[in-house]
């Protein structure tokens, strides 16, 4: 069995919470040693990893990391960095080394500026919107098939974004993505807040509208709960976006209430099942990777998921259905 397939089929699921058209589903595992890298956002808070432009210049698709720290560096696919001449969300999943320089493969969320802001990037709180994440996974990994990068494709990712912030009724003199989070941070917040992590838990599958929509999984529970509000800010602008589309309304100032039809809690862990079953029986390729380890990718017409894989574990699952 594929470690995908062995550490998805390992998991159980735990109570699901809830709020409006946001369901998390916990994904619980056995316990774990704690994690040997840092994150991100400890990783910069500490100043041990730097990330800028590959050069003054810059390039639109690639950053540098450089970790002047003892241990790897964990950053996952989707997080989005701001700063320097635009902000950028990750490709892949990468574990940067020890004492290690890198070029990471990227993607632009903002595609009016090309201006120096800051000389390094800094992290922000969430990930890539749920839909432009999932959109740009199936587009790296049909880059990687196709021509060995990790490469998105750029024009669709600026087009999801206008369309986000013109569904939202939202303005950016940049056309920022970030800008559209912004604009609905109060909303969003109130996701997150209702979502609380278990000790034991590893992952998470995301339902909008009681629809299973994609998950993430983790080698232990400390990065799922460092993880997982950046993780839930990307479903909830998706949740209030189809309210929005329901309401016609901008989202601002619309009260919350349940949406579609929910059959209980029989038939919601039935649909998580069968996503969680798609995602095991697509077989997946490896890809050689930046830093420690390999991506696996494994893409069908329903299921795209992708993995970090190190000495046959993997150190992180993203999949999503469609």
């Amino acid at each position: 069995m594929n470690p995908i397939a062995h550490t998805l089929s390992s998991l159980v699921l735990g109570p699901e919470s809830r709020f409006d058209n946001l369901t998390v589903v916990p994904l619980l595992g056995a316990p774990a040693p704690a994690s040997t890298y840092d994150t991100l956002d400890v990783a910069l808070a500490g100043d041990t990893l730097v990330i800028t432009e590959v050069t003054e210049s810059g390039h639109v698709p690639e950053i540098r990391l450089l970790n002047r720290g003892d241990r790897p560096v964990f950053i996952m696919e989707g997080e989005e960095l701001i700063g320097a001449k635009q902000n950028r969300t990750v490709n892949l999943s990468i574990l940067v080394p020890a004492q290690a320089d890198a070029i990471a493969s990227v993607t632009c969320v903002e595609v009016g500026r090309w201006r120096t802001r800051s000389a390094r990037f800094d992290s922000s709180p969430r990930t890539h919107f749920a839909e432009g994440r999932a959109a740009k996974s199936r587009q790296v990994t049909q880059s990687l098939i196709v021509d060995g990068v990790a490469r998105a494709d750029q024009a669709q990712v600026w087009d999801a974004i206008a369309l986000k912030s013109e569904r939202l009724r939202t303005s950016s003199d940049t056309g920022a993505m970030a800008d559209i989070f912004a604009s609905h941070a109060s909303g969003v917040e109130d996701y997150v807040a209702a979502v609380r992590p278990s000790d034991d838990q590893v992952g998470a599958v995301l339902l909008i509208d009681d629809k299973c929509v994609g998950l993430d999984v983790f080698d232990t529970a400390h990065t799922l709960k460092a993880l997982l509000p950046k993780i839930v800010r990307g479903y909830a602008l998706d949740a209030i976006d189809r309210r929005v589309t329901r309401s016609g309304g901008d989202g601002r100032g619309i009260a919350p209430t349940v949406a579609g039809v929910h059959d209980g809690e029989s038939g919601l862990k039935q649909r998580v099942h069968a996503f969680v079953e798609a995602v095991v029986r697509t077989p997946p390729r490896s890809f050689p990777t930046v830093g420690l380890g390999e991506s696996w990718r494994a893409l069908a017409p329903d299921v795209c998921a992708s993995a970090l894989i190190l000495d046959g574990r993997p150190v992180h699952i993203s999949a999503f259905l469609g």
